[in-house]
């Protein structure tokens, strides 16, 4: 957590606040790809123990990396860890988002709650946020700093943005994977010459001679995550829709079935106190702080707040536990993966 926190304090000493948000629960939209990442995992843990068994360690650490995943418990555990050591900074905050961080910190930035989302995500993108920061380098002390502005450049300048949110969906992202053959400039091209984003599966289905029944509704249930995942609006203090439903409660229905439940119990009454020890409660009594220090900062800098336009210069931070990327504050989980694989191996129990 060391290194977390670490990376933390370099922002907050650029920033007013820093907001530390961290995925949830599994989205339902998402089942398919979370399914394969486990099946690699599963691979993983073979390979592990193939490794073990032939004594090779540094194989068997390499394998165990891409073997670990994590629960919502141990996430809560972690995040628990982080705000234990920062929570009483005035300008820290921690959310644990009900399902994907990244709508949740979208929603921040629409609130003028966050100005720079900062992410190693690239699917980040397809929210349209007003300004991102990639790949943030501790060491180096840098990263990539894009801006709206920078993805409506030369590639994507007459593209609205649903139409390179369609392209980008066709060339592939975290919800469905893409036709073979089919990357961004094929999709692009193909979304500017046909409007139908129908049409435009059917057609590139029959040039790739795929016959996947489910291919197209993959690919709406990706575009209706990106729109209207449910997240923790942080001034109605409960869960909703990234943004309104304008439908009729049939077409409402079959969004909570595949973008997260909307009708979740919340329980903001408890005392400050009582709420510290669960992150779930935790992000809810911290919404009014937030907001009460949202105001004094466009107060302070006399600074106008209108609808989507970002007012204060804060910073949210995603720590994305499934990149991979393993480090040393993992070590003791990394660890207890490899016992657990070494004792499979004496038990005979492959």
């Amino acid at each position: 957590s060391n290194r977390i926190v670490g990376i933390i304090q370099d922002f907050l000493n650029i920033s007013p606040r820093v907001i530390l948000v961290f995925d949830g629960g599994f989205l339902p939209s998402k089942a398919i790809t979370n399914l394969e990442r486990q099946k690699l995992r599963d691979e993983a843990a073979r390979q592990a123990l193939a490794a073990l068994e032939q004594g090779n360690e540094l194989e068997v650490m390499k394998y165990c990396k891409s073997a670990v995943g994590f629960t919502r418990d141990q996430v809560i555990e972690i995040a628990q860890l982080i705000f234990n050591k920062l929570g009483q900074k005035d300008n820290f905050f921690c959310f644990l988002s009900p399902y994907e961080a990244d709508a949740q910190l979208i929603h921040l930035q629409k609130c003028g709650l966050a100005e720079v989302l900062v992410s190693i995500d690239s699917d980040l993108l397809l929210y349209n946020p007003h300004e991102c920061f990639f790949r943030y380098d501790s060491y180096k002390k840098e990263g990539f700093f894009v801006t709206n502005q920078d993805i409506y450049g030369d590639a994507f300048q007459n593209f609205t943005t649903y139409q390179l949110k369609k392209a980008c969906v066709l060339s592939g992202c975290d919800y469905v994977k893409s036709l073979p053959g089919i990357g961004l400039k094929t999709a692009s091209a193909k979304v500017m010459q046909q409007s139908s984003l129908f049409v435009a599966c059917q057609e590139l289905m029959i040039q790739r001679q795929i016959t996947d029944s489910t291919y197209i509704q993959r690919v709406l249930n990706a575009l209706f995550s990106f729109s209207y995942q449910t997240i923790f609006n942080v001034h109605q203090k409960n869960y909703s829709p990234l943004n309104e439903i304008r439908e009729d409660s049939v077409l409402q229905k079959y969004f909570q079935q595949n973008c997260g439940d909307f009708d979740i119990n919340v329980d903001v009454s408890a005392p400050t106190q009582q709420m510290r020890l669960s992150l779930e409660k935790l992000s809810q009594i911290q919404c009014q702080p937030l907001i009460e220090q949202q105001t004094q900062i466009v107060e302070e800098e006399n600074i106008r707040v209108n609808g989507d336009v970002v007012t204060s210069c804060g910073v949210s931070v995603q720590i994305e536990l499934e990149s991979g990327e393993i480090d040393k504050r993992f070590k003791s989980i990394l660890e207890a993966v490899y016992r657990e694989y070494k004792s499979k191996w004496r038990r005979g129990d492959k």
